[in-house]
């Protein structure tokens, strides 16, 4: 984590209280249950989705609507493919008061969605902010900096394979609650 993100991520955790919740969470009916997904990108062009990926995406949740955001620029890593739309939070820098003041944001109602899911490897103000600020029933993603206080579920994998496959076991994972 660089200095600029250490500093954003003491910056987080000043203005949230650590993840909370007042009633313990069925994780399998949870998981089961969802069918809105608000799916947040990874900002790096590093890291990209691709088709068969995707596919997997829409085998653990077959009757799941995905909005999906970007908090980079069009051109970083392109959206999933040409079918589906894709928010672009066009952030010039990962700060929460340009997360806050997004507008793409603000247009969306983000209360509508069930599962907050975080395919961003690397530490993430964006899904940080909107697991706290909606405080969504289930919010899922990668370890990583500062995510334990945010998320219901971390998920470590095998850190030394490449980004695909570390998304792909996400899927397989989520996938062996749904299918039972």
């Amino acid at each position: 984590m660089t200095l600029r993100e250490q500093i954003q991520e003491r910056i987080v955790r000043s203005f949230t209280r650590p993840f909370q919740r007042t009633a313990p969470l069925e994780f399998k009916k949870a998981l089961k249950k969802s069918s809105r997904l608000l799916v947040v990108l990874p900002a790096s062009a590093v890291h990209r989705l691709t088709a068969r990926t995707l596919r997997q995406l829409d085998a653990v949740f077959p009757a799941g609507r995905f909005t999906f955001i970007n908090p980079g620029a069009p051109g970083g890593t392109g959206g999933p493919d040409p079918g589906r739309p894709v928010l672009y939070l066009h952030l010039k820098k990962n700060a929460v008061g340009q997360i806050r003041r997004s507008q793409v944001l603000a247009g969306l109602n983000l209360g509508a969605f069930d599962t907050l899911l975080d395919l961003d490897p690397d530490f993430s103000l964006t899904a940080i902010y909107l697991a706290k600020k909606m405080a969504y029933p289930l919010c899922i993603g990668f370890n990583k900096p500062a995510a334990d206080r945010y998320y219901n579920l971390l998920f470590t994998g095998s850190s030394q394979s490449p980004f695909d496959e570390r998304v792909s076991e996400l899927f397989r994972f989520l996938k062996s609650f749904v299918s039972r």
